[in-house]
């Protein structure tokens, strides 16, 4: 199966995400995993994941199918950081009724978005064909924002360069021109 993840914690006062020797630590408000899959089956898609904490750090894993496979760690601005945590409440993500929007198809890129308030916990689970706008609006907002592009893409497959961040972002985009 393949799927992200996303998790927002909102209670932004009460984390300590940064120690003094420069490590993160503490949760994440912002977790997500694009295709990472517990079955152990074939990867067909990119795979990595991403970790945001409140002092703007970005922590990366690229899987499979990325163009820098590993781990890197970076900040994003603050700018940047506000337009991610905003992406939620412009999507109206706690008002959202369903668990699941888009296509069930095994071989789509499965998406899993939960947010945390407090002690409350949210989650819906989306594919990049068949959600609705303001999901897409949110997914290119963690895209667009965290800076993953030059991490992710192009990649080399079977001799030849894909970049499927272009691939997303059009699928995106489109959607929200509609």
């Amino acid at each position: 199966m393949r799927f992200a993840s996303v998790v927002l914690l909102a209670s932004l006062g009460g984390l300590s995400c940064a120690s003094t020797d420069g490590q993160t630590n503490g949760d994440p408000l912002v977790s997500v995993r694009v295709n990472v899959s517990n079955s152990g089956s074939v990867q067909t898609l990119p795979a990595y994941r991403l970790r945001l904490y409140e002092d703007r750090t970005v922590e990366y894993e690229g899987i499979h199918l990325v163009k820098v496979p590993g781990s890197a760690r970076y900040k994003i601005t603050e700018d940047q950081f506000n337009r991610v945590v905003s992406a939620f409440s412009n999507a109206g993500f706690m008002d959202l009724n369903q668990e699941f929007y888009g296509a069930r198809v095994l071989s789509m890129q499965r998406i899993e978005v939960s947010l945390r308030q407090g002690q409350d916990m949210k989650s819906v689970l989306f594919t990049t064909l068949g959600a609705p706008k303001e999901i897409h609006a949110l997914w290119l907002v963690i895209v667009t924002e965290l800076e993953t592009k030059a991490l992710r893409c192009p990649v080399i497959e079977h001799g030849r360069e894909i970049d499927y961040c272009r691939i997303e972002e059009d699928v995106l985009r489109r959607s929200l021109a509609q």
